[in-house]
């Protein structure tokens, strides 16, 4: 009967003990691939929205700055292609993808199961539905600047690099996509022969939409766009 107790207690103390080391040992891992542990590890910093030069005839003369961080402690590699006479100091052509955006699932009180629904998110169930006007002509969905043909720019540690896209590459209220910046690691190659029982590749993107913008830039879109 004594020997229960003993036991009980040493199995508690170990428990209570060993959970903070542990904890202790993912927060040193996580510290040392993030640099800044209140920020993703890759993200985009807004700098500034201005008219620019185009990089063809048929995408709009404003464009939005953005700076790619990479938060991590793994060099960077991103595709990017030459910026055209008229670019900041410093800034490079960073290759991105337009993407549509995915539909919502909606779930509600009377549906057996979850509906996709193709609405803004700004209706809720119930409420009053409101016409979206459609988008003019020219607001239709950009291609992006992806291309087989690239080159690349490596982002190091807590770097950035500075790049602009039109800013029909956002979407907006009325336009459901968004931009997405395809990235990968530089890490050492290996040595030796190829394994043939590995396959498969890692592919990453960092997502921007409208929404994604401060306030004050998506105010300024709205008025210009009521212009």
């Amino acid at each position: 009967m004594t020997f229960k107790p003993v036991s009980f207690c040493v199995l508690f103390g170990f428990c209570i003990v060993g959970t903070p080391v542990l904890r202790s040992q993912t927060n040193k891992d996580f510290a040392s691939f993030v640099r800044d542990a209140n920020r993703p590890f890759v993200y985009l910093r807004f700098d500034h929205i201005a008219s620019g030069m185009r990089r063809n005839e048929d995408e709009p003369a404003l464009r939005v700055w953005l700076h790619f961080v990479n938060n991590s402690n793994v060099p960077i590699k991103l595709r990017v292609y030459g910026v055209p006479d008229g670019g900041l100091p410093g800034e490079v052509g960073v290759m991105d993808e337009v993407v549509v955006d995915p539909p919502m699932l909606m779930i509600t009180a009377d549906s057996a199961e979850p509906e996709v629904l193709h609405q803004p998110a700004s209706e809720t169930p119930g409420s009053e539905v409101k016409q979206t006007p459609n988008p003019p002509p020219a607001s239709r969905m950009p291609m992006g600047y992806s291309s087989e043909v690239s080159g690349a720019v490596t982002v190091g540690p807590g770097e950035s690099t500075l790049f602009s896209v039109p800013i029909d590459h956002l979407g907006s209220r009325a336009n459901a996509w968004h931009m997405e910046i395809p990235f990968s690691f530089r890490v050492p190659k290996g040595q030796g022969p190829r394994d043939s029982t590995i396959g498969g590749e890692p592919i990453m993107s960092l997502h921007y939409h409208y929404y994604d913008l401060p306030e004050e830039a998506k105010t300024r879109l709205l008025r210009e766009s009521q212009n």
